[in-house]
């Protein structure tokens, strides 16, 4: 997983932080980026605000922002998720969405989680308190290889991030007719 790609889903999730009401855009200058998404390490600034330039296009060539200036100031307007290119849409009007709290950023784990893990909290805010994911059904439910959630959940669990709760229940198509199912539940 390249930084460019782990820093494009951080820039799409703080945009979402930062566009939280109608209509759905902000104008910002790009240090504050750079500084946003942890891009001054050994960079520049002038490679540092390339990168952005480059993680920002990523965003747009996808149909996830429209982008433009606003004087001195990158201005960004969220665009739907399904990457329609659609105007954004609040998807509380169809019930069905989550929050990702604002502690993801000021208890640095967009800097500290790998991507496995962001997928899998993301998934995890999507479900109910107490969740099932067996590491087999990951691919057709989500998209992603089973040994992606597993490592993603693992990390999760030992960044005290979420608790597991593990059983053994009978399953007559196992070898052992036992198998183990793994509760999983968010913590704070």
């Amino acid at each position: 997983y390249t930084p460019l790609f782990r820093s494009g889903l951080d820039a799409y999730l703080f945009l979402h932080a930062l566009a939280s009401g109608p209509p759905w855009d902000i104008e910002y200058p790009s240090g504050m980026w750079i500084r946003a998404l942890a891009l001054t390490g050994n960079a520049t600034m002038r490679s540092a605000r390339g990168l952005v330039s480059k993680i920002m296009k990523r965003l747009q060539d996808r149909k996830l922002i429209q982008r433009g200036r606003s004087g001195r100031l990158s201005a960004v307007t969220l665009l739907r998720e399904d990457g329609s290119g659609e105007k954004y849409e609040h998807p509380f009007a169809e019930g069905n969405y989550f929050k990702l709290s604002h502690r993801y950023w000021l208890e640095g784990h967009d800097r500290t989680l790998s991507l496995p893990a962001k997928a899998m909290l993301l998934i995890a805010l999507s479900r109910p308190a107490e969740f099932y994911i067996p590491y087999e059904r990951a691919k057709p439910w989500y998209g992603i290889s089973g040994d992606t959630a597993g490592r993603g959940l693992r990390e999760l669990e030992k960044a005290h991030i979420l608790t597991v709760e593990r059983r053994w229940e009978r399953n007559h198509r196992s070898d052992t007719g036992w198998i183990e199912q793994r509760r999983y539940r968010l913590l704070g």
